[in-house]
C-alpha cells in the first residue's frame, strides 16, 4: 500500500452487471491525532451512503455503491497514510433468483397434486 495526503482524489468507475454493491477502505492512521475525512461522491455530486472511523490507528469504513455508476473519492486531512480501497462484491441477488425459482417449481408440483386429486363424494345407498 502506498502513503497518500490529504487532498488526494480518487475516481471509481463500477462496471454494470458486475455485482458490486460496496466499497470498502482499509488503512492505517501514522501519527497520533490527525485530522481525516473520507467522502464518496456519486455521479451527481451526492454522498454516498456510508461511514468512515478511526479506531485504535486503524482506518475503516464502508460505503454503499450501485454497480454502473462512477464515484469520486475524497480525502481530507493528515497523517493517515497506507490505506487501500478494495470492492466487494456481494453474490445474494444471484441466490435469491435461484431460491425464488426453486419455491416456485414446488408451488407448480404441489397445485399439479392437488388438481389430480379427485374428491370422494359418500353416495346414499
Amino acid at each position: 500500500m502506498a502513503s497518500h495526503e490529504g487532498g488526494d482524489v480518487y475516481s471509481i468507475s463500477i462496471a454494470a452487471g458486475s455485482g458490486i454493491t460496496g466499497l470498502n477502505l482499509t488503512g492505517t492512521q501514522d501519527g497520533a491525532g490527525g485530522q481525516f475525512s473520507f467522502t464518496l461522491l456519486n455521479d451527481n455530486g451526492s454522498p454516498a451512503g456510508g461511514t468512515v472511523g478511526a479506531f485504535g490507528g486503524d482506518v475503516s469504513g464502508a460505503f454503499a455503491v450501485t454497480a454502473g455508476n462512477s464515484y469520486t473519492l475524497r480525502y481530507l486531512g493528515d497523517n493517515v497514510t497506507a490505506y487501500g480501497l478494495t470492492l466487494t462484491a456481494v453474490p445474494i441477488p444471484a441466490a435469491a433468483w435461484l431460491f425464488g425459482s426453486v419455491l416456485m417449481a414446488l408451488g407448480v408440483v404441489g397445485r399439479k397434486r392437488r388438481l389430480g386429486q379427485v374428491d370422494q363424494v359418500a353416495v346414499p345407498a
